[in-house]
């Protein structure tokens, strides 16, 4: 706070901010439909993120070193998905958040059965966690398009 206090340019007040018209911005539809996209991917994301340890261990008895594996595994998708959600979102914001959640949910409806094979189950959370991150880049990006 000091630094700022000693860096940032003095000014004058300027004018106070009407409070009850920024915030109505939150009651268009198109931002509560961006709020929630984003709210249930990040939900979903740490779902994913909060029991894979959990799963792995219970059902498939992995090991220590493969969970943590998995964990970084993700960890990679998720920094990807993000790279390319924003990529993707550039191009078309509305056909990326279509085309990333109906991947998503095909990844979710897949994951009993990838996770019954072996080997399988550490792609497919790979993808999952980058088809997470990209959706929600675009909702993040669909959210500020809309309410400008």
């Amino acid at each position: 706070m000091v630094s700022l206090w000693f860096s940032l340019p003095k000014g004058s007040a300027g004018e106070r901010p009407d409070v009850k018209k920024e915030l109505s911005v939150l009651l268009r539809p198109q931002v509560l439909s961006a709020l929630l996209t984003t709210v249930l991917g990040a939900g979903a994301m740490f779902t994913l993120y909060t029991y894979i340890s959990p799963v792995l261990n219970t059902l498939t008895h992995a090991s220590s070193l493969f969970i943590t594996a998995m964990l970084v595994l993700i960890g990679v998708g998720f920094s990807l998905g993000n790279y390319l959600g924003g990529k993707f979102a550039d191009r078309s914001v509305s056909g990326t958040l279509k085309g990333f959640l109906l991947l998503l949910m095909a990844i979710m409806l897949g994951d009993p059965a990838a996770g019954a094979i072996p080997g399988r189950g550490g792609h497919q959370h790979d993808c999952l966690g980058r088809s997470n991150l990209c959706g929600g880049s675009a909702a993040a990006d669909a959210g500020y398009a809309r309410s400008a």
